[in-house]
């Protein structure tokens, strides 16, 4: 009995050696799969972001040019824009468990403070892009933070 005594110690050190390190690998895992959902869906968010940015920037570029042959190219840019602010609420919706509540907190922000105008106007749009660049530079913030990640200098 004695000499069976060390056998099974050794046995259940092994054991609970062995689980820790699967338990503790597991953890890593999920936790690396987590990050990188964070991080796709981040970037699926800021790619939408810079798709009405581009949308903007055109919309005011085509101000200075009173064409009416410009009417479907405006139409279609329109429903960039509509399709860029739908896969930005899209994203966050199907991604509101895993995404940060202060990131979550700033875009509410963003959507409220948000007036939509039916006018076309140069300095509309322009206030338009500006409200949409200081919200990307917050939220970027906010998810490197999130990420724990630095910014590149």
């Amino acid at each position: 009995m004695t000499d069976l005594l060390p056998a099974i110690s050794s046995a259940a050190a092994a054991f609970v050696g062995s689980w820790l390190a699967a338990r503790f690998a597991l953890d890593r895992f999920r936790d690396e799969k987590t990050w990188e959902r964070r991080a796709a869906a981040y970037t699926t968010i800021f790619e939408a972001f810079h798709d009405l940015d581009r949308w903007l920037n055109d919309e005011i570029g085509s101000l200075k040019f009173a064409d009416d042959n410009v009417k479907w190219v405006r139409e279609s840019k329109e429903s960039s824009a509509r399709e860029s602010n739908a896969a930005i609420a899209r994203r966050i919706a199907s991604e509101s468990w895993i995404l940060s509540d202060a990131f979550r907190k700033r875009f509410e922000a963003y959507k409220n403070a948000f007036v939509v105008s039916d006018d076309n106007n140069l300095s509309f749009l322009q206030a338009m892009r500006d409200h949409n660049r200081k919200a990307v530079e917050d939220l970027r913030e906010i998810v490197r933070k999130d990420l724990n990640v630095k910014a590149g200098d």
